[in-house]
């Protein structure tokens, strides 16, 4: 998806004991640019917020406690406004994805929460910089409602009860999860190359959550600058 963002920078220095804060406020809207899911497809995956316009907001402070010793804080709420759109849904209490019954529904999406610390040490070699981070994400349960004008086969929306309850609980879901991150600035270590590249490597460790993949995952990149 599409981010618009505006970003607000206060930089203080030498104040509460430590060499610098910095504080950034940023806001800004979800434009649904990404694939969404296919309804003909029970394996397909969106990728963004799968047709949901939204809005979010952030809070980042970073606290530089000593030269290459760094403390930050993370913390935001994002919301997707209600989207009308075609899928699949559960009569009973069958998967979604696997129901026979087809039909417009409109999805009210709940808020999601992120909190985030990290502490990272700097120029352990030149240019080396090592990182870990927790982070915790939450998101409570979303309200859907049925818009089909035929009924005649009534969905789980209409029976209402411990039937309605167990469905929407599926929509919520919370993750925890530590990252430990490797980078690399060959320009801190004197090595100039085209791009300005910050090469990183990152594993994300499950620690617990319900309602997501407890996966574990490695990443590889580079960072360029034009």
């Amino acid at each position: 998806d599409l981010d618009a963002h505006l970003r607000w920078n206060r930089h203080f220095e030498y104040v509460m004991m430590v060499r610098s804060i910095d504080i950034n406020l940023q806001g800004g809207a979800l434009v649904p640019t990404g694939i969404t899911s296919n309804v003909n497809t029970p394996v397909s995956l969106s990728v963004g917020s799968n047709g949901h316009w939204g809005m979010y907001g952030d809070v980042l402070a970073v606290f530089e406690l000593k030269q290459d010793w760094t403390l930050g804080l993370l913390m935001g709420l994002a919301h997707l406004f209600p989207h009308t759109r075609t899928m699949r849904i559960p009569v009973g209490s069958e998967p979604a994805i696997f129901s026979a019954l087809v039909g417009r529904v409109r999805v009210e999406p709940a808020l999601t929460f992120k909190f985030s610390p990290y502490f990272t040490l700097g120029n352990l070699a030149d240019g080396l910089d090592f990182q870990v981070r927790y982070t915790y994400l939450r998101h409570n349960t979303d309200f859907w409602k049925d818009m089909r004008s035929d009924k005649a086969v009534p969905s789980f929306l209409d029976k209402g009860g411990s039937v309605v309850d167990q469905q929407f609980d599926l929509t919520r879901w919370r993750a925890h999860y530590v990252s430990f991150q490797v980078s690399y600035n060959p320009e801190e270590a004197m090595k100039k190359i085209a791009l300005d590249p910050i090469f990183f490597a990152m594993y994300d460790m499950p620690i617990g959550g319900s309602g997501v993949a407890k996966a574990h995952q490695f990443s590889f990149g580079a960072e360029l600058h034009f």
